[in-house]
């Protein structure tokens, strides 16, 4: 599956073998963990993928946060 430049899969397993995402945040930086699952389900849904760790991060991209 071809991601985005800003999503990379995470090389450590989890506790049960699961696969994780990393997401790393435009406009903050900060790296972020979901599961790979949720990820794939996303994309194959036709979704828009998540860019941001949070909503204050997401309003401040969109600047209506000042």
């Amino acid at each position: 599956m071809n991601l985005p430049d800003h999503i990379c899969e995470d090389p450590r397993p989890g506790l049960r073998g699961g696969r994780f995402a990393l997401i790393t945040c435009l406009e903050c930086g900060k790296v972020i963990r979901r599961p790979m699952g949720y990820i794939i389900g996303m994309a194959r849904g036709g979704w828009s993928l998540p860019k941001y760790c949070s909503r204050k991060c997401y309003a401040a991209a969109q600047g209506r946060c000042r």
